[in-house]
């Protein structure tokens, strides 16, 4: 995908305000950036706390520059009442707003979904939460590594017989990012269409993580089944997971179809298989799993992982090497395969190539002709106070009272 040509914009024109924080909604509203919207990141003096993320430098490392290209960035202190109306002027000049704070806080500082809607009936509002707005949980706080154990998620992750382990990437905040978009996307639609959008739209981490989890769920309604950790195994196909090589590494094969499982015993030199009754299907060999492995794992051990490689693509068997980010670097094939945009060089560093939205409509990926590298914190306070009609004056009394800090770049 890096070879598609760049610039599908289909929200060029849309204005969207990021007042969010962390991963979730950064990368909700760097998507609609991606695609074309202008995103101004709204912050508080204090600033985003995903800056301080990992181990780069105060106004955000590669953790933070990950989610926030495309952006440009204001500086309010909402405890000011004229930033209150900075805000709501910015409302009624804007098409989109992303909040991602606990339920109560956004009402607590004026920007909650009433006022907005009252000053900005058009604009889409969406909200991203930890467990939801209206339900028992709406005031609990919620994070990534939170909802992956409270929504099941971890208890299905690790070894059999070990502990419960954590994913390792916030997969619960990009699937609610991704969740998210789908909703102002479908609600800028129907504004399109003429419709009265009349409510929020809303998003919970809980929500995401339990559809992230949907054949899990099915399982336990329809068979009240429970499924448990199977470590590197897929828990519902046979053989599929890793398999250890003569030479020490590891090669991932998945048998999908039952050509797939003859393709597979004829690669292996095991056509025996085929007449075996225990795993004539995919059923029977998930039940008969341990024997099932008890017969090919020492096949996989009797041959390197070149070779391995090399007779499962020849035998058209689903295989593939277990990786890391540097090999993938450095494999020209695989690298080549990844949707990349490149960083300018801006206040938080200099060029870099980052991975950009894996979409290409026509061999086109969205985004902007030039991508904006991530802000600093109020990078672009004036500018935005000017778009939205304040003069200078005005705008020099808002910075002098605090209402719209500056922020020094190092601060």
């Amino acid at each position: 995908m890096s070879q598609a040509r760049t610039g599908f914009r289909p929200l060029a024109g849309l204005r969207v305000l990021d007042w969010t924080e962390g991963v979730a909604g950064p990368y909700a509203c760097q998507t609609l950036g991606d695609l074309g919207a202008d995103v101004i990141k709204v912050e508080r003096p204090q600033g985003d706390w995903a800056r301080g993320v990992g181990t780069g430098p105060a106004q955000g490392g590669p953790d933070f520059r990950a989610l926030n290209r495309n952006k440009r960035d204001l500086c309010l202190d909402l405890r000011h009442p004229e930033a209150v109306e900075v805000a709501l002027r910015l409302a009624e000049r804007s098409d989109v707003m992303v909040t991602s704070y606990r339920p109560g806080v956004t009402e607590r500082l004026g920007i909650g979904w009433e006022a907005v809607h009252a000053r900005a009936p058009r604009l889409i509002y969406a909200r991203i939460s930890g467990f939801g707005y209206g339900g028992p949980l709406q005031h609990r706080a919620g994070s990534d590594t939170i909802l992956q154990a409270v929504s099941g998620l971890m208890s299905q992750v690790g070894d059999p017989d070990g502990e419960p382990q954590r994913v390792g990437i916030p997969v619960v905040d990009f699937v609610a990012a991704r969740d998210a978009v789908t909703g102002v996307l479908a609600a800028l639609l129907a504004r399109e269409r003429g419709q009265t959008v009349v409510a929020p739209v809303d998003v919970s981490l809980y929500a995401s993580a339990a559809a992230l989890q949907a054949q899990v769920w099915q399982k336990y309604f329809e068979a009240g089944t429970v499924q448990r950790r199977s470590g590197h195994r897929n828990a519902g196909i046979a053989p599929a997971g890793l398999f250890p090589t003569s030479d020490g590494r590891h090669i991932a094969v998945a048998v999908l179809r039952d050509e797939h499982w003859q393709n597979f015993c004829t690669a292996i030199g095991r056509p025996d298989l085929l007449d075996d009754p225990r795993f004539s299907s995919n059923g029977s060999r998930l039940r008969h799993r341990p024997e099932l492995e008890a017969e090919i794992v020492p096949v996989f051990r009797s041959r390197s992982f070149d070779e391995w490689v090399r007779i499962l693509g020849e035998n058209d068997v689903l295989a593939g090497p277990v990786t890391e980010v540097p090999d993938i670097a450095g494999d020209e094939r695989l690298r080549g395969a990844l949707p990349l945009t490149r960083l300018p060089e801006g206040a938080l560093g200099p060029s870099a190539p980052a991975i950009a939205l894996p979409i290409a409509v026509g061999g086109v990926l969205p985004g902007p002709e030039r991508v904006l590298a991530p802000p600093a914190r109020g990078q672009h306070t004036r500018e935005v106070l000017r778009e939205v009609g304040y003069a200078e004056a005005e705008i020099e009394r808002l910075v002098a009272s605090g209402a719209t800090p500056e922020v020094a770049p190092g601060d």
